[in-house]
């Protein structure tokens, strides 16, 4: 039997926190539940982020209550895109937010989904793309003043 003294590999660095972390997800308080995937995102018209972008694997996708803000479920990471379950009452009024890691920023997407128990959104033939509008236009330019 030979022994390894070798001192031991340096260890990986922690994951990195969550923007919406698992463990704030309110599902326990809902009826009923539905999931989403595989999810992709469309930025202003352009295929964006995980897995167009292979790296992008910090980005995130939520689902709210439209009417009381509450979280109700985050993605994981499937190689076609993402996918989330979320809870809710029937009817109710869900909202998706996408987290752009790089940009630090959230972005609300254009899809308010009435839940439907036990519905699945998007299938690997057709996922579910939520998009993430244009910005508005600037307003003119303010014509200089008549002299």
């Amino acid at each position: 039997m030979l022994v390894d003294f070798s001192p031991p590999p340096p260890s990986l660095p922690p994951p990195a926190p969550r923007h919406w972390p698992f463990e704030s997800v309110q599902a326990g308080a809902y009826t009923h539940d539905a999931t989403a995937g595989p999810v992709v995102v469309r930025k202003f018209g352009q295929d964006y982020g995980y897995p167009f972008e292979p790296s992008r694997v910090l980005d995130e996708i939520a689902a709210f209550g439209d009417n009381d803000g509450v979280l109700r479920g985050t993605s994981n990471l499937i190689p076609q895109g993402f996918q989330l379950g979320f809870a809710g009452d029937e009817g109710e009024s869900i909202v998706f937010f996408y987290w752009d890691s790089e940009e630090k920023k959230e972005y609300l997407c254009d899809l308010v989904y009435n839940l439907v128990a036990d519905d699945r959104l998007g299938t690997f033939s057709s996922p579910l793309v939520l998009t993430i509008p244009s910005p508005p236009a600037p307003p003119p330019p303010h014509a200089p003043p008549p002299t």
